[in-house]
């Protein structure tokens, strides 16, 4: 899916066009229609919606004339444009990367605190062994938090979560990463809303790049769409635990008395639980009873690079820096250094060939670690990615679209 040539030649040159206004500025009616355009182009390529977020700012504050001087977010971001416009002719978006299954292959639970931040995931339609992971802010990140006025705020953290835990399926899937689908519980409004639209309107600047790095990332592993949907804090019990594990006083929040009394038989709450320790206790709370037999919760840590990429944003910095290995290739993007060093591989995934798994042969869990799988399922078949296409008409069904997946080819124009 792309624009065809004549249409991505008319929305570069309106990009080129604004570029290029000998005062530095544009009529706020002209902003709004190129606006417009890059969004009706974000459609069929889901990374341009990580460049939408200043432009929104500016459509959201309506003034008379819109700055595209040197130094202006907006011609930054215009200048962005011009080459995904140009790769969403020569390197257009397969189906998979626009349109989820019934169900996502796989789902997970995240959470943030001052002391950490943690989830885990679990196999929808495609197996993947039960993981949890956690990991401890740097003592910087924890003060700045827990500040009225800190220069982190509990939103960015919890948006550094999502960014976290998408990454580090990437790796569980051992770089298999084409044409997967993979939905998200938080019970961070902020983080859900931001996820969904792919952009935001905030002033600060830390969900801003975390979503846009996670959108070239995308482009990059050909990732199909990455859900994120909204659970109350009490209910979201296997996202609470891993984050606050690193927090003496919320560790037991919202436990029960028997898993309050097995977890003093286990540790003191004066230390943080070593990583066995942790493990044992997660897996009281949360038996896989119901699994294939055989299979337990694993404590795996993400990557250092990836964590390392998060507590980068969220400090502040950036990485303007391209790396060279990947400007060219189907994805038709280059990655910041520091991004593309989270990739276990630089080589761009190739086109998913199946990728529209309808079913699944476990339980799912709800947040709260409870066996509810036709709720769940629900929740998945109300997900954002599946509702544009709820309406479709009946030729549109799961077999014709992986159908016409298998059809679609690279443009060589």
């Amino acid at each position: 899916m792309g624009l065809p040539l004549d249409k991505k030649d008319k929305y570069v040159g309106h990009v080129r066009d604004a570029l290029t206004k000998p005062k530095n500025f544009l009529m706020f009616n002209d902003f709004r229609r190129i606006h417009g355009k890059l969004q009706h182009a974000a459609a069929i390529m889901p990374c341009m919606r990580g460049f939408m977020t200043p432009l929104n700012r500016v459509l959201a504050a309506q003034p008379d004339r819109v700055g595209v001087g040197k130094k202006s977010e907006v011609r930054e971001a215009l200048e962005n444009f011009v080459p995904l416009l140009e790769a969403s002719h020569t390197s257009p978006s397969h189906i998979s990367e626009l349109v989820s299954p019934d169900l996502p292959h796989y789902y997970g639970y995240v959470d943030a605190a001052a002391g950490g931040v943690g989830g885990v995931w679990l196999p929808c339609t495609r197996w993947l062994q039960p993981v949890v992971w956690r990991i401890q802010w740097p003592p910087d990140i924890a003060a700045q938090v827990r500040l009225e006025a800190g220069t982190v705020t509990n939103n960015d953290v919890e948006a550094a979560a999502v960014f976290i835990a998408e990454l580090f399926l990437d790796d569980l899937l051992d770089g298999d990463t084409a044409g997967v689908t993979s939905h998200l519980g938080s019970d961070n409004f902020s983080t859900v809303g931001w996820n969904q639209r792919g952009a935001c309107r905030g002033a600060h600047r830390c969900p801003e790049r975390l979503l846009r790095w996670q959108a070239l990332r995308q482009r990059w592993t050909r990732r199909g769409p990455a859900d994120c949907d909204h659970w109350p804090g009490s209910e979201n019990e296997m996202g609470d635990i891993p984050s606050r594990s690193f927090d003496h006083n919320k560790f037991t929040k919202h436990q029960d008395t028997e898993f309050l009394a097995h977890f003093a038989q286990k540790f003191s709450l004066e230390a943080f639980p070593t990583p066995p320790e942790f493990l044992t206790t997660f897996t009281h709370q949360f038996p896989l009873e119901h699994f294939p037999q055989n299979v337990s919760w694993r404590l795996l840590q993400p990557r250092a690079e990836i964590v390392s990429a998060a507590i980068l944003l969220l400090r502040g910095q950036n990485d303007l820096t391209i790396h060279p290995a990947t400007s060219t290739g189907h994805a038709g993007v280059g990655l910041p250094v520091t991004l593309a060093n989270t990739l276990s591989s630089l080589e761009c995934r190739p086109i998913p060939s199946i990728w529209n798994e309808q079913t699944c042969s476990w339980p799912l869990l709800l947040p709260s670690g409870k066996e509810a799988t036709s709720e769940v399922v629900r929740r998945f078949q109300a997900r954002r990615s599946r509702k544009r296409f709820a309406g479709a008409p009946n030729a549109w069904s799961p077999a014709g679209l992986e159908t016409l997946a298998e059809q679609i080819q690279h443009s060589t124009v």
